[in-house]
This record gives C-alpha cells, sequence and structure tokens, in this order.
C-alpha cells in the first residue's frame, strides 16, 4: 500500500523555538543551516544515486517520527491495513510483531520501492528479500541493496520510551541472488546509519569514503527538514560508561563478570568508576555510547547480524571506536550465514572495547530466555 500520511510536527512559538534554530552572531544575525538536501547537493557522492538512496530512507525515518509522535493519542495503533494479518503475529526470529512495527516496515518499504536505484531490500520483519527490480545487466547504472530494522526497540514503544531504525546500504551485484546480496560482506557497506526517535529525532550517517565518515542531523519540528547538528561524529577513545542488562550478570561468562566487577569498581585500566546506563532499546543505547563513550553490549547470542550489528558496526568504526562479538571484530567476520543470523554484540569506544577483550572470553554461553 501507498503511504499517504502527511509529515507533521507541530510548530513552535517563536519564545521556545530551539536554541539551534536561533543561533545568533551579532554582525551576521541567524547562523546558516546545513539541511540533509543541502549537504547532499554540496557533496556528490562518487557512486552514482547513493545520495537518493540514503534521502528516500531520511524522508521515510521523518515519517515514521511523525507516526511515533502521535502513537499515544491512536492508542499506539497503526491504520487498519497495517494492523492485521502480521501484527500481533511474530516476526522470523520469534519476536512479537506490533501493529507499529508492520506500519514502521511500510512506511521504508513504501519509500524504497519508489526509488529506481534500489534493487533489493531485506527487513527484519520478513524471512527472505525482496527483489524490487531486475535491472538490465547492460545498463552501467548502479544499483543497491537496502538492509533495514525498521522499528528498533519497538517493546518499549507503549512506554513512550525511544525507539529507532537501523539501516545498511551495499552495492547490488546481479550475479548474486538477493539473500546472497543481503548477506554480503560488511566491508562492502557503502553507508549505514540509525535514526533515533527521543527527546529529539536524530540521523547519522556513516558514509564509505567520505571525509569526515559520520555526520549527524536532527529534524527540525518547525519544517520537518533534516538539519545537521554534528559535522564530524567521533567517538571518544575512552568513556565513564557501560550499558549492558545487568540483572543477568549471574549468567554471563567469567571474563565479562570480571570485567564489569573491575570497572565499576575503579580497578579497570583509568582508574575511575564507571557507570551504568541502560535503556534497553538498542539506537538509544548506541547513540549515547557514541556521544559520551564507553561501552554498549549484548553478550547473547540476541541481535541480527545483518540487521543491526553489522550496521552499527560499520558506523561506530567510521566514528573511530570499535565493536566486535567478543571473539573477531564484526566488520572481518564476513558474509552472514544466514539472513536472521544472531549474535553478540560489543561496541563503543575503542580503547575501552580492548580492555574489555583482555579480560577473555566475553559471550555468554547457553541458550537461555528470559521473559522481558
Amino acid at each position: 500500500s501507498t503511504i499517504n500520511r502527511p509529515i507533521f510536527f507541530p510548530p513552535l512559538a517563536p519564545s521556545v523555538r530551539p536554541v539551534t534554530a536561533l543561533r545568533m552572531s551579532a554582525s551576521q544575525g541567524p547562523s546558516p543551516r546545513t539541511t540533509l538536501e543541502s549537504h547532499l547537493e554540496s557533496r556528490p557522492l562518487a557512486t552514482i544515486g547513493l545520495n537518493t538512496v540514503i534521502s528516500s530512507i531520511a524522508a521515510a525515518c521523518l515519517e515514521i517520527a511523525a507516526v511515533l509522535h502521535d502513537a499515544p493519542l491512536t492508542n499506539y495503533a497503526a491504520p487498519a491495513e497495517f494492523a492485521t494479518d502480521t501484527a500481533g503475529g511474530t516476526n522470523p526470529t520469534g519476536d512479537v510483531q506490533k501493529p507499529l512495527d508492520v506500519y514502521a516496515d511500510a512506511i521504508v518499504s513504501a519509500a524504497l520501492k519508489k526509488n529506481p536505484f534500489v534493487a533489493v531490500t531485506a527487513s527484519e520483519e520478513h524471512a527472505e528479500p525482496s527483489l524490487l527490480s531486475t535491472p538490465d545487466p547492460d545498463d552501467p547504472t548502479p544499483r543497491f541493496t537496502v538492509v533495514l530494522d525498521p522499528l528498533d526497540g519497538s517493546r518499549n514503544i507503549d512506554a513512550s520510551i525511544p525507539t529507532g531504525t537501523i539501516f545498511g546500504i551495499l552495492p547490488y551485484n546481479a550475479s548474486l541472488t538477493p539473500l546472497e546480496n543481503a548477506t554480503q560482506d560488511p566491508k562492502n557497506y557503502l553507508a549505514a546509519g540509525y535514526a533515533l526517535y527521543s527527546s529529539a529525532t536524530v540521523l547519522a550517517i556513516a558514509v564509505e569514503g567520505a571525509s569526515p565518515a559520520v555526520i549527524s542531523f536532527a529534524a527540525d519540528g518547525s519544517t520537518g527538514e533534516w538539519v545537521r547538528c554534528d559535522a564530524d561524529v567521533k567517538v571518544p577513545p575512552r568513556g565513564q560508561l557501560y550499558s549492558v542488562n545487568d540483572a543477568r550478570f549471574d549468567d554471563w561468562s567469567a571474563g565479562l563478570r570480571s570485567y564489569v566487577t573491575a570497572v565499576r569498581r575503579g580497578a579497570g585500566e583509568t582508574g575511575k568508576q564507571y557507570s551504568l546506563r541502560y535503556v534497553c532499546a538498542l539506537v538509544a543505547d548506541v547513540h549515547r555510547t557514541v556521544r559520551y563513550g564507553g561501552t554498549a553490549m549484548n553478550p547473547r547470542g540476541h541481535l541480527r547480524v545483518v540487521f543491526e550489528a553489522n550496521p552499527l558496526a560499520f558506523l561506530v568504526g567510521k566514528a573511530g571506536g570499535r565493536a566486535t562479538d567478543g571473539v573477531q571484530d564484526v566488520l572481518e567476520k564476513g558474509p552472514a550465514k544466514e539472513l536472521h543470523e544472531r549474535a553478540p554484540l560489543f561496541l563503543g569506544s575503542r580503547d575501552d572495547i580492548a580492555e574489555m577483550l583482555s579480560y577473555g572470553d566475553l559471550q555468554q554461553k547457553g541458550d537461555q530466555t528470559y521473559a522481558l
């Protein structure tokens, strides 16, 4: 179905407009604002069409943000055509699908289907990738494969806790099947990023070969535009925070228990006592870690390699951080074994991750499942 819902952010009165919209210089007046559109136009990418794919995803994320903004007023429902069939069931990895999971997936899918440069899409909400078009083999125009988690953290949505969208953009290879395109080596990434839907709506994008490599934008509620808010995103080499479900401490490996015990006592390499910060929404925990440093982790084999670990590892790596599964760097693992493969994930500040790895085995063993 075509998504027709208009993007709507309630305009703010001049007296309460965001500071970024009112930044003033005595001699120059309001400081210039760089929108995503103008940023992409000013920095044409070597790969034809990549900018338009980024724009399509960014527009879909604004649409999802608008839906989430109104969600409490609609009892977290979706339009009827998206609230039936799969909603209320489970996705291919067994997670219960909420109506807004299905709706967010439909929003992104509709945007990508309209983009002539997108050949294959793969979503966490579907068992198999979708082949949107079969490019003419004699046409030299590049096409792309897009992988995505349309609404990460949706189990929190009824409490209006932050959620997000995660995406990765890879080249389309006509000699590969749609599944092989979606599961290809993460070293082939052309771009990846996430949108965070929280007190602000933020879009972080990493692009291969760009300098700076990672840039973030914030949604301007008065115009519905993405406006650049950080022109060079960098993960600090060290932080003083760790992010993990600490309630599972007794189920962890000895190495991870020893590391966490050391840093929260101030017995780690820095001599500082680390603090726990944990939202249980992957995009929120990663975004905070990118900004403040430290580590964000899930030691269970729980996170989707294609839809979560690989795109986030690409972005964190381009921002100067590091991502590992506890044994091997994520970007060194090669193609995913299957579309919905799961694995542990540890990412964050480069020095903090190196210290954590020095404690030995970090991955949680066993197949424990938890009610929440």
